[in-house]
C-alpha cells in the first residue's frame, strides 16, 4: 500500500502497532463517491511497520560500480535450484570502500529469484577454478568452491529486499592485502511452477569509492546452520512464536581473546532466513 492509503492516528517508531484497517478492491471514482468496504475486507492486527522514510545517501562523485551476476543461466524444471558462480574482485592499487549494494533482478524473473548470497574465498583459492559456474552438488563442482559457500558471507539479498546502504561512516574495504580477492555467488531459485527454459542473469551490483570511511564492516554468525528440532514441527501451523537470547556473560566468554575494541561493537544490519517458510 502507498502511504496515502493509510490513515493512522499515532505510529510507534520501531515497535509493535495496533492497526485497524479497511479496504476495497476498487479505487473511488471521486472524493465524494467512496464505495463501502465488504465486512470481510476489514479487521485489526498487531504488527510491526517498516520505516522506509530514511534518506537515501548521495554517492560520492568518484563512485564506480562492478557487477557479480549469472550469465544467461538456464534453469532446470526442479522447484529448488541453487547456482554458484566464481568471481574475482577488481584489482585496485589502493584501498577503496564499498558503500552500497544493489540487487539486479532480471525482468520477468522477479517471482523466481528467491535469495542471493556472496561468500568470500580463501587466498589460496585455485585460479584454475575462477571461471567455474554450475549448480549445487553437480559432479564437477570443485571442492574449493564448496569450501567457499557458507564459510564467510560478504553480502546477501532476499525476495522483498531493496538496495543496501552502509552507514555514512562505514564501508567494506577492497583493494587491500587482507580484503577478499575471490568470491562465490550463490543464487537460490524457487521455480514453483517448474517452468522449463527460464534464463536468468540476476546478481548484485557494488558501488565503491576512494573516499575512505572511518570504520570497516565485519560479518560474523551468531548461530550455526542447524535449527532446533522443535522448529520443524511448527511448519504445519499457521503461526508460532519462538524466542532466543544472547546473554551478556555468554557473549563476553565467546569474545575472549578477540581483537574487538573494549567498548564493544555496534550491529547495523542483520539477516534472518527461514527458507521457503517465511
Amino acid at each position: 500500500m502507498e502511504g496515502a492509503d493509510i490513515v493512522i492516528g499515532w505510529v510507534k517508531d520501531g515497535g509493535n502497532n495496533q492497526l485497524i484497517y479497511a479496504f476495497h478492491t476498487d479505487d473511488p471514482s471521486s472524493e465524494n463517491d467512496i464505495p463501502q468496504h465488504d465486512p470481510k475486507s476489514r479487521g485489526a492486527r498487531s504488527t510491526y511497520l517498516l520505516n522506509s522514510g530514511e534518506n537515501v545517501p548521495a554517492l560520492p562523485d568518484d563512485t564506480k560500480t562492478f557487477n557479480f551476476t549469472n550469465n544467461k543461466t538456464v534453469l532446470s524444471t526442479k522447484r529448488t535450484i541453487y547456482t554458484y558462480r566464481v568471481f574475482e574482485f577488481p584489482k585496485l592499487q589502493k584501498r577503496h570502500d564499498i558503500i552500497q549494494i544493489d540487487p539486479i533482478i532480471q525482468e520477468g524473473n522477479e517471482g523466481v529469484v528467491h535469495h542471493m548470497l556472496l561468500y568470500e574465498c580463501s587466498d589460496d583459492f585455485p585460479r584454475s577454478n575462477l571461471s567455474w559456474e554450475g549448480t549445487m552438488y553437480s559432479p564437477d563442482m570443485p571442492p574449493a568452491v564448496i569450501g567457499c559457500s557458507g564459510a564467510s558471507m560478504i553480502a546477501g539479498w532476499a525476495v522483498g529486499g531493496q538496495s543496501f546502504y552502509y552507514p555514512e561512516h562505514v564501508g567494506f574495504a577492497i583493494g587491500t592485502h587482507d580484503s577478499p580477492k575471490i568470491a562465490v555467488l550463490e543464487i537460490h531459485y524457487d521455480n514453483y511452477e517448474q517452468k522449463p527454459g527460464i534464463v536468468d542473469s540476476s546478481g548484485l551490483r557494488f558501488h565503491y569509492t576512494s573516499q575512505l570511511k572511518k570504520v570497516t564492516r565485519l560479518v560474523f554468525f551468531l548461530l550455526g546452520g542447524k535449527c532446533p528440532r522443535r522448529w520443524s514441527s511448527h511448519l504445519i501451523k499457521i503461526s508460532w512464536q519462538t524466542e532466543g537470547y544472547c546473554v551478556e556473560e555468554c557473549t563476553a566468554e565467546g569474545m575472549k581473546g578477540s581483537t574487538l575494541p573494549g567498548g564493544g561493537i555496534r550491529i547495523f544490519s542483520s539477516l534472518l532466513h527461514t527458507h521457503l517458510a517465511g
